[in-house]
């Protein structure tokens, strides 16, 4: 266990921590630091060097599922085991499951509200799927 936590650290302080940019970004995050128990996770951090093994990658993909509403693949954690690689990966899912009306409604919807009102929105999904930093303490 301690090797486990001194590599964690080790991973931590390797990479230049950079803030999510976009709100899928931003919901990952706050799903891999549940999950993984941290109170700040970087786009550029390594899911498996932080600690994440199958077990974890399984509750991964399905706190995704729940929150962003994207079924993946458990292989796909391990091939893009970092934030900014994943947010990716979900973009193009999500627009590979909707179809163009549903892409056009989104988008209109996306630019009628402010960004401190998808800010809020975010918090709001990410409080109802029970992902609260106070909840890790």
């Amino acid at each position: 266990m301690h090797d486990q936590q001194q590599r964690r650290r080790s991973a931590v302080e390797q990479n230049a921590y950079v803030p999510p940019n976009t709100p899928i970004e931003e919901a990952l995050a706050t799903i891999w630091g549940a999950i993984l128990r941290l109170d700040r996770v970087g786009i550029h951090d390594n899911f498996i060097e932080l600690g994440g093994d199958s077990l974890l990658g399984t509750v991964l993909v399905s706190r995704i599922k729940k929150v962003l509403g994207v079924e993946l693949p458990l292989n796909v954690i391990l091939e893009k085991p970092t934030i900014a690689q994943l947010a990716e990966v979900i973009e193009q899912e999500a627009i590979g499951q909707m179809d163009a009306q549903d892409v056009d409604a989104a988008v209109q919807e996306l630019e009628a509200i402010s960004d401190e009102q998808a800010a809020l929105l975010l918090r709001r999904e990410v409080e109802h799927f029970g992902l609260n930093r106070e909840d890790r303490k």
